[in-house]
């Protein structure tokens, strides 16, 4: 009865345990390498219960006469195309009074369940309800182990949608239970999750040692759990790139799962070796590792395992430069992998099967191969559905794609091979930052729309176009009489710098050596651009992070910066530009003007006093996550008064006149940015607290008003997905707000935060920050921006130059932190 039984993907099995008399049975599954679902027949008992991909899975069940307890398995997991699983002993239980509450905790814990897989905000909230009255219920009933299963999960979850207070909450109360239960597997697994969080909210009193960790298991006599610990803390220390002392925790947890011949459990344990060998620089150990894993799974049958394996002695022979080798590795398992129908594997393959063969010299193959594999995966990315998709899902197909433009280009050696591979590079970017222009996809036959994208410059303009290669930054410097191709240094080294010299400017704080470094890389691209009287960066690197009008300009005679000398915009691609001016051609633009500031915040602001009749609660669930937001960035969950956006947009009432309407205070809220004058508005104007959620960029967003004009609490947080499913497309936005053109994408290097969302719901232009600003300099500033704009003749990018200067002239803001920080992005036409 207690044998392992193989589950195919697809095909159910059915499992039966006798029963001999009457009571509280409870019956468990313990799996391997597939997500079950169970269905119960028998007795008084929920109808499935979901698994996980490994560990055990139980049931209570309610039998009022003996009878057999009949389990149906089937496989939801398609990863490995098959798994094992097992009955394990049953327990039985003398019948009681709590037996409907600990059924109705199972109930409740199977619906929270489905919930929890909707990706829609508030099916998750609602799972997260639906777990607390499970916990009530497991608690009334004495079963500690769903407690805390429940406490586990409702910590997940708002750690998922960053709401980080309750968070830590459930974490704490998820290690209690799970202590209570006995479990030393989870309590370690739910304080690394809640490490993470610690971590990031600089709170070292949750911290976990390794050191207790180790203490508490070493005197284990559970084997498999042991195995699982060093699983656990080999990877933490992978994490944290400790590389060599995550090394002998994969050892030791392959020695155990040779000791109890869990071949699948060595197989991962070598995987991760030879992920750190190779790390390390130790191709020797790590193509061991790698030959000995494939023994393994070749002997178990596993194709799956096959397939990864040969992959990874691919790439390893990739990075040793045995070019040949990695091609036939990476051949066999791209093959391997579409035989399986694994298509996301078999496009890693494909890429690095690109750049294989283009350090190899083949760059006509590497070229196709690579673009074959982008339009594959863009397709197969629409017809999933997948509209989260993210850019570094394809970054080594873009890489090798760019470096065969790149090498093909430098060799032909031509000022039309280079503008061709800038027009090229372009349409790349364009089609991973700005779907809602391109599409599913531009085919690489539409020769017409690459061209295109160069019409977009006029005399004077110099592009500055930035790229990610495989190992190194790419850059075209074109103008309207040359064009050239530079080499800028490797991607790490440039980041580095990059972000160096952001922090050094928006704190005031830093050594300068991090600027000059950067400073002598860039210098050859501003002296290619010459005296042009605009420069156009353009890029999905962290560079367009960098506030270029704080550098000096190398033409200048007297040490000017180039927001002194120059016009500067940054767009999310040539690409962008032309497609946006498509859209808006013939649409007119129009000049009234909606502005929203002075935010009501707090309860004790002063403006609250007369109106709050009850204390504030939460209007929604992001106002929770505002809480968090605003700790996370200033060190406390109090949002204070901006009390110079309302200068601010009295200001632009003077300059603008009737043709603004204002939103000021309690009518600065969320939903003023639905009203008809902000929908139909040419120009939005916001003064308020922006925020950037790194690890969600979804949540970064814009705080506005908390409270109405009677007083009571609103919705407050404006959301990156609020902003881009409103699709109102404005002439310009200018968000008078910290960080607002900040922020990434998961993994990826173009910014995801305000400004882009706004680009993708539509705007042409946004102005917006790249650090904390400070409240009265860019009060300051947007008055000489908006006097600059109100001509009508002058573009965002032109404005917003003209008031750099003076606040560069002014002496009392003259230092980059007030001014360097605001960018133009999108188009830089009126």
């Amino acid at each position: 009865m207690y044998r392992w039984r193989p589950v195919q993907a697809g095909k159910p099995v059915e499992l039966r345990s006798v029963v001999f008399s009457s009571g509280r049975v409870k019956a468990c599954i313990e799996q391997r390498d597939v997500d079950l679902q169970l269905a119960v027949d028998g007795g008084e008992g929920p109808d499935a219960v979901d698994g996980t991909a490994f560990g055990r899975e139980c049931i209570h069940v309610v039998l009022t006469s003996p009878g057999v307890i009949k389990m149906e398995v089937r496989t939801t997991n398609h990863r490995y195309g098959r798994g094992y699983v097992r009955f394990l002993p049953i327990e039985r239980k003398d019948r009681s009074a709590s037996d409907a509450l600990l059924i109705a905790a199972q109930r409740q814990m199977t619906q929270a369940d489905v919930l929890n897989r909707n990706p829609t905000k508030a099916a998750v909230l609602l799972a997260a309800s639906q777990y607390a009255e499970a916990a009530r219920a497991a608690h009334s009933a004495s079963d500690v182990r769903r407690e805390a299963e429940c406490a586990t999960k409702r910590a997940m979850i708002f750690h998922r949608l960053a709401e980080f207070g309750a968070a830590e909450g459930e974490y704490g109360t998820a290690v209690a239970l799970w202590r209570a239960a006995g479990d030393q597997t989870q309590v370690f697994e739910v304080r690394q999750d809640w490490d993470k969080l610690a971590g990031r909210l600089g709170n070292p009193r949750t911290r976990i040692s390794e050191t207790e960790s180790v203490s508490n298991w070493t005197s284990s006599a559970d084997q498999r759990h042991a195995a699982q610990l060093r699983e656990h803390l080999g990877t933490s220390l992978y994490r944290k790139k400790r590389f060599s002392d995550g090394i002998p925790h994969f050892e030791a947890k392959a020695r155990l799962s040779r000791m109890i011949d869990d071949w699948r459990g060595l197989a991962g344990a070598l995987e991760r070796l030879a992920e750190g060998w190779q790390e390390l620089g130790q191709w020797n150990q790590a193509r061991a590792a790698l030959q000995d894993r494939l023994r393994i799974v070749n002997a178990a049958s596993d194709p799956a395992g096959v397939a990864a394996t040969l992959g990874g002695l691919g790439t390893l022979a990739l990075s040793q430069g045995r070019y040949r080798e990695a091609i036939q590795s990476l051949n066999e398992a791209r093959a391997m992998r579409l035989e399986q129908g694994d298509i996301t594997a078999a496009f890693s393959a494909e890429s690095f099967l690109s750049i294989a063969h283009l350090r190899s010299g083949d760059i006509e193959t590497a070229q196709r191969m690579a673009e074959d594999s982008l339009a594959r995966q863009e397709d197969w990315n629409v017809r999933a559905s997948n509209a989260a998709r993210s850019f570094m899902r394809i970054k080594e197909a873009v890489s090798a794609r760019t470096d065969a433009i790149w090498l093909r280009a430098q060799r032909l050696g031509t000022a039309e091979a280079c503008r061709e591979s800038l027009a090229e590079e372009n349409w790349i970017q364009g089609r991973f930052v700005m779907e809602r222009f391109t599409g599913p996809r531009i085919r690489a036959a539409d020769m017409a729309t690459l061209r295109n994208t160069l019409g977009v410059l006029e005399p004077g303009d110099a592009v500055l176009s930035f790229a990610m290669g495989d190992t190194s930054l790419k850059a075209w410097v074109m103008t309207r009489d040359q064009c050239r191709m530079r080499e800028i240094g490797p991607l790490q080294l440039i980041g580095d710098l990059v972000e160096a010299q952001a922090l050094q400017i928006a704190s005031r704080k830093g050594h300068p050596s991090s600027g000059k470094r950067l400073a002598a890389l860039l210098e050859p691209l501003l002296r290619d651009a010459g005296p042009s009287r605009r420069i156009i960066v353009t890029g999905h690197t962290n560079i367009v992070s960098l506030p270029f009008g704080a550098l000096a300009d190398p033409l200048a005679h007297n040490g000017e910066r180039l927001a002194q000398t120059r016009e500067l915009v940054y767009a999310p691609s040539l690409l962008f530009v032309a497609k946006s001016r498509e859209e808006w051609k013939g649409r007119g633009t129009p000049q009234s003007l909606a502005a929203l500031g002075d935010a009501v915040y707090e309860e004790t602001d002063p403006r609250n006093r007369e109106r709050t009749r009850q204390p504030a609660i939460m209007a929604s669930a992001l106002e929770s996550r505002l809480r968090d937001a605003a700790r996370s960035a200033t060190g406390s969950e109090v949002l204070p008064r901006l009390p110079f956006t309302r200068r601010e947009v009295e200001q632009i009432l003077e300059l603008k006149g009737e043709a603004v309407q204002a939103f000021l205070g309690f009518q600065a809220t969320a939903q003023a940015l639905n009203a008809p004058a902000v929908l139909k508005a040419g120009i939005v104007h916001i003064a308020a607290h922006g925020f950037i959620n790194s690890d969600f960029p979804e949540y970064s967003g814009l705080a506005l008003s908390r409270f109405d004009e009677s007083g009571q609490p609103v919705k407050a947080f404006v959301t990156v997905d609020d902003i881009i499913s409103r699709e109102r497309p404005h002439r310009l936005v200018v968000l008078s707000a910290c960080q607002s053109a900040a922020g990434r994408q998961p993994m990826a290097d173009f910014p995801l935060g305000p400004a882009t969302a706004f680009l993708r719901a539509g705007t042409r232009s946004v102005v917006a920050s790249l650090w904390k600003v400070d409240d009265q300099a860019t009060a300051e500033m947007m008055r000489h921006f908006y006097r600059a704009l109100t001509d009508g003749r002058t573009g965002p990018a032109a404005a917003l130059a003209a008031a750099q200067r003076k606040m560069i002239e002014s002496g009392t803001w003259s230092d980059p932190y007030f001014w360097a920080g605001f960018v133009t992005t999108g188009d830089w036409k009126p």
